[in-house]
């Protein structure tokens, strides 16, 4: 399951559902986003929308696909529905843009960060992703861009 557990609305029963469908010896592998800070161009573009609304920031990105990384409750979680072998590893990789504008349309305008802005400002879109292409530029440089990214990793295996 890539990227997808964090979006699960109740972790355990999805987690005793995998377990009851695998065989014994099976794998679930699945990985999620570590913190927001390890993810710059989200963290930046994060950063620069809450500007833009200082006394209501959107929290999608540090709701959902940035708040579920504590492998401590993640392993627990597991633990409770049934694993016994759990293992994770965090991976860093780079992430590349071939611009700023375009990472930043793709964090503000293809992703649910998008209804966050538009219900505070239904006209701001633009503006609030051109902001957030002004910060990506002033950490990043003009150009192609590229920033570090991390996930987690985590095999949970049901025994034999």
């Amino acid at each position: 399951c890539q990227f997808g557990v964090m979006f699960f609305p109740d972790k355990l029963k999805a987690y005793r559902e995998a377990y009851r469908v695998l065989a014994p010896g099976g794998h679930f592998v699945f990985n999620v986003w570590d913190r927001l800070e390890l993810n710059a161009f989200s963290d930046v573009v994060d950063q620069a929308v809450a500007a833009c609304f200082p006394d209501n920031a959107p929290q999608f990105f540090r709701r959902m696909p940035f708040g579920y990384f504590d492998t401590d409750t993640i392993t627990g979680t597991l633990r409770e529905a049934g694993f016994e072998r759990i293992t994770f590893e965090h991976v860093a990789k780079k992430s590349q843009g071939r611009t700023a504008e375009e990472v930043a349309f793709g964090l503000c305008q293809g992703t649910p960060l998008r209804g966050e802005i538009e219900t505070r400002d239904p006209q701001g879109l633009d503006k609030v992703t051109a902001q957030a292409a002004s910060a990506l530029k002033k950490r990043f440089g003009q150009g192609a861009i590229e920033c570090s990214i991390q996930a987690i990793v985590f095999d949970a295996q049901r025994q034999a």
